[in-house]
């Protein structure tokens, strides 16, 4: 149940797993949020919740939405570099 809470949805061990972080109030966005939770598990040893290819795919994803609004165009991607 969401509950004003960030919510993350991903893929662990071939299952489909909901993770709630608990928000900063100091927190602007869900980015932060994950920065944070991604210095955290360095400072800790522990394991983050998304892995690199999966911040990269998401950031390929943003990169995208962002130019395809600026020119009013479609952008594919290429999803070969990640082989």
């Amino acid at each position: 149940m969401y509950r004003g809470r960030a919510m993350f949805i991903h893929q662990k061990f071939g299952q489909t797993c909901t993770t709630e972080i608990k928000p900063n109030p100091n927190a602007a966005n869900a980015r932060s949020l994950l920065s944070q939770h991604f210095v955290e598990c360095i400072s800790t040893g522990s394991q983050p919740i998304s892995d690199g290819i999966s911040g990269l795919k998401n950031n390929m994803i943003l990169d995208a939405i962002y130019g395809s609004a600026k020119s009013g165009d479609v952008v594919k991607l290429d999803w070969s570099i990640l082989d």
